[in-house]
């Protein structure tokens, strides 16, 4: 995947591994009760307390920065 995204692919991923998501990805948009919530990059979601209230995301297992 990483060549690919060096190369100027887009990857399109669906996942709930969170850790995951964000080794590979630099944009986020998260999906709660098939709604779009939010949409930025995993730093900024992981900061957003209100996604983590609403449940759309947990928190980090480890320093994001």
């Amino acid at each position: 995947m990483a060549e690919l995204k060096n190369r100027g692919f887009t990857i399109v991923i669906a996942t709930h591994d969170l850790e995951f998501a964000q080794a590979v990805a630099d944009r986020w948009i998260v999906l709660h009760e098939g709604r779009v919530v939010a949409d930025g990059s995993p730093r900024d979601l992981w900061r957003d307390e209100g996604l983590i209230r609403l449940g759309a995301i947990g928190r980090p297992n480890s320093d994001v920065g």
